[in-house]
């Protein structure tokens, strides 16, 4: 596959740094720790702006993973970052007793995450991050489909109220992917989520087909929900960006007032599950798509929620179906794990033929 000429991109890593450059302006409990990957986190700027609120611990994840622990018992609003990888699972016992047992409110990031990390390979190309985060209790799980929405996303959960809600995991890549601004995606977002529902009276509108998308893959699903509105499909993509809780957040901004920073959202737009099982069941087929093991991932989250709904809809996942990652260009990867536009829009047909309907 290849991106069209013309359209931007973004890592949704440049969006994370950005946003926390911006957020420790107004929340001075913000402190980052160091893994020896500041530069590919593109957290630079934030050491050189703020020396005293940068702590470099090596490549020693599981004692950056405690120290953030007490940091943030003691007050601070500590970023642990590195690699996905290494943060969520190199550093696992210390996030899951020091950080989680402790309701700790730790962000942390798992960066490069999917195999959208290309040549690096296997080693570091984490697809098992969300179900691991998602296992454990008290923590959150946000996944941005783009740099605009990681921005939005880190902010709101950096600015001083959020910052205290314990422990969230973030996930985000690095390589450049279709970048939209706000405007417009959060416009599409809108018009879609206005389309499910009929807007004279207050329930849902029938849908062939539902594609759940997080991450990177959100991008992918729409083209491919192209393809299939002119072949005659209804089709509605939706983004789910919280993968635990499950649903769609639509994220804040920086509002400054009197030198402070007042996070507000955007739009009064959020999915939650309930919402989210409402969309489902209105829906005659439901594919969910990430970059991540198809496993305890968060198509599995969409399938316990089925089941305690008693939703019975043909559900088709796709991910990485229990295989390594590989070596390899990303638009390449994602061809060759069937995750394109085109192999999207291919399931969705497929599993549409099978329940009975033909376009």
């Amino acid at each position: 596959m290849q991106y069209p000429r013309g359209v931007k991109l973004r890592p949704t890593r440049a969006g994370f740094a950005k946003a926390v450059l911006d957020a420790a302006e107004f929340n001075k409990r913000i402190v980052v720790l160091g893994s020896d990957v500041t530069g590919s986190l593109l957290l630079t700027e934030f050491k050189e702006r703020y020396p005293n609120r940068f702590i470099s611990l090596g490549i020693a994840e599981q004692n950056a993973a405690a120290v953030a622990a007490g940091l943030a018992l003691e007050g601070f609003s500590p970023i642990f970052a590195t690699y996905a990888t290494f943060s969520t699972t190199r550093a696992l016992d210390q996030i899951r007793v020091s950080i989680c047992y402790n309701n700790a409110s730790v962000l942390v990031v798992g960066a490069h995450a999917g195999i959208s990390v290309g040549p690096d390979g296997a080693t570091h190309q984490a697809l098992e991050d969300m179900a691991v985060m998602r296992a454990l209790p008290n923590m959150r799980v946000y996944s941005p489909a783009d740099s605009t929405e990681a921005y939005s996303l880190t902010l709101s959960l950096l600015m001083e109220e959020r910052a205290s809600y314990g422990p969230r995991y973030l996930r985000i890549g690095r390589e450049p992917v279709p970048d939209s601004p706000r405007e417009n995606r959060f416009k599409s977002y809108r018009d879609d989520i206005g389309s499910i529902f009929d807007s004279k009276i207050p329930k849902l509108v029938d849908r062939d087909a539902t594609i759940l998308a997080t991450g990177h893959m959100v991008w992918h699903s729409e083209q491919a929900a192209l393809t299939l509105r002119q072949l005659g499909f209804n089709v509605e993509v939706q983004n789910v960006n919280t993968i635990k809780p499950l649903g769609f957040d639509d994220g804040c901004e920086i509002w400054v007032t009197a030198q402070e920073g007042v996070c507000r959202p955007h739009e009064e737009l959020y999915v939650d599950e309930y919402r989210l099982a409402d969309i489902i069941s209105h829906s005659r087929v439901v594919v969910t798509v990430e970059e991540h093991q198809v496993a305890g991932g968060m198509g599995s989250a969409v399938a316990e929620l089925m089941a305690r709904e008693g939703i019975l809809r043909p559900l088709r996942m796709l991910g990485i179906d229990g295989t390594f990652g590989q070596s390899g260009p990303p638009l390449e990867l994602y061809d060759y794990y069937h995750l394109a536009p085109n192999d999207i829009a291919l399931a969705v047909s497929a599993l549409l033929a099978k329940s009975g309907k033909q376009s």
